[in-house]
């Protein structure tokens, strides 16, 4: 598996936010979002043998994120090994490719333009970029039985990183049954 990373931090998103996990950053992805802020990590990617990732995951709680996890070979398997090893394992997804079919794992679906596909999931997030409108927030929004958390676009680009906030802000005051403010809580504290 095409491994850039592992290691441990806390949560920075979504209900699991302020919670200790190990992270598997996987290599490659199947969009090419304009504020990607681990295209560029791609190159450090190295295969990893299932053993080796399981071995490395001293938490209890697993996030296999990237990228998009669900273009990784063996990705099962792995799943399996984790949980296999007491893991609690979560996958983040841009929602375009096959979740594994198991029921104790937890899906963050955070889908993206153009599509903004959804998958079957535990929790929501949108990234607010320069191409999510308000609409089409409140349309993903309405088809949840629960809330859906807005992100803001954090990247090198500081006015759209306040652009992103302050129309978070805005669209919770339209529909605040609809949406949650999410934060970075990671970057807040100064982790990775």
């Amino acid at each position: 598996m095409k491994v850039v990373e592992i290691f441990d931090s806390i949560q920075g998103e979504g209900q699991w936010m302020g919670v200790m996990k190990t992270f598997v950053r996987f290599a490659g992805c199947n969009l090419k979002c304009p504020f990607c802020d681990e295209a560029s990590k791609y190159g450090q990617a190295k295969e990893m043998a299932i053993s080796e990732i399981v071995a490395a995951c001293k938490q209890e709680g697993v996030v296999l994120t990237g990228g998009e996890p669900t273009i990784q070979s063996d990705l099962i398997i792995l799943i399996g090994a984790l949980m296999q090893d007491g893991h609690h394992v979560a996958i983040e997804t841009n929602g375009t490719g096959v979740i594994p079919p198991i029921d104790s794992l937890w899906v963050t679906c955070s889908p993206k333009a153009p599509d903004y596909k959804v998958c079957a999931h535990d929790e929501m997030k949108l990234v607010v970029d320069e191409q999510l409108t308000f609409e089409k927030a409140k349309e993903i929004a309405e088809a949840e039985d629960e809330f859906v958390w807005l992100q803001p676009c954090d990247g090198p680009d500081l006015e759209l990183f306040q652009k992103s906030k302050r129309r978070i802000i805005e669209w919770i005051t339209k529909e605040p049954n609809l949406f949650r403010a999410g934060i970075q809580l990671h970057k807040w504290y100064g982790v990775v």
